[in-house]
């Protein structure tokens, strides 16, 4: 007898089993079906277990929308490691807090936003990866997403292990972390509300 999964991670691995050539996303020029994009996202999150990331460890995540943000926070959901998506438009020293406040072992940043990102990462972010062309410290994202296994990660996720710690605005002290977990009992809505 097979358990249904409900976490974040699975959402993506049904879809491209069900609808395997469909178009999943489009940034730009590039386009990818479900099945690539399901595989793209194995192939990160096996290039970031490799580099130690694992269940509950938390992963920072600094850019605009982007492909590679869509392909991290997928894997980081399959390896059930906590995505904490950082806000673009803050500095080097909001960045930091959060970092720290946050405990994050890793961080991926957009590559226009390395210079804050490097006025705020400390020696306890051990796993670096930029979106664009890697600096010294800095792995290119484009390596995590060739990693040679596309092989889905087998770790075992409950349905209310907790998927990312999204962060308040801090507008009258320090921003806030707010732990965010799936709640599958919940029918699934759209921006507008509607079922």
């Amino acid at each position: 007898m097979t358990t249904r999964q409900h976490a974040i991670g699975d959402l993506l691995r049904r879809s491209a089993a069900r609808y395997p050539a469909k178009t999943a996303i489009v940034h730009g020029d590039l386009r990818q079906s479900y099945a690539e994009l399901d595989r793209t996202v194995n192939r990160t999150a096996n290039a970031l277990a490799s580099r130690g990331v694992g269940k509950g460890d938390r992963f920072a995540i600094l850019s605009h929308n982007d492909h590679a943000f869509v392909v991290a926070y997928f894997a980081l959901a399959r390896l059930g490691a906590i995505s904490v998506p950082i806000n673009f438009m803050l500095g080097p020293e909001e960045v930091a807090y959060i970092l720290e406040h946050a405990g994050a072992s890793g961080m991926l940043v957009e590559e226009a936003l390395l210079p804050v990102a490097e006025g705020a990462v400390s020696d306890r972010v051990a796993v670096r990866g930029v979106i664009g062309a890697g600096r010294d410290g800095w792995e290119p994202v484009e390596d995590w997403m060739a990693h040679g296994d596309d092989a889905e990660p087998v770790v075992e996720i409950g349905d209310d292990d907790p998927i990312q710690l999204m962060y308040t605005s801090g507008t009258e002290s320090r921003p806030k972390g707010d732990p965010v977990e799936p709640e599958p009992d919940l029918p699934v809505r759209d921006v507008r509300g509607r079922r």
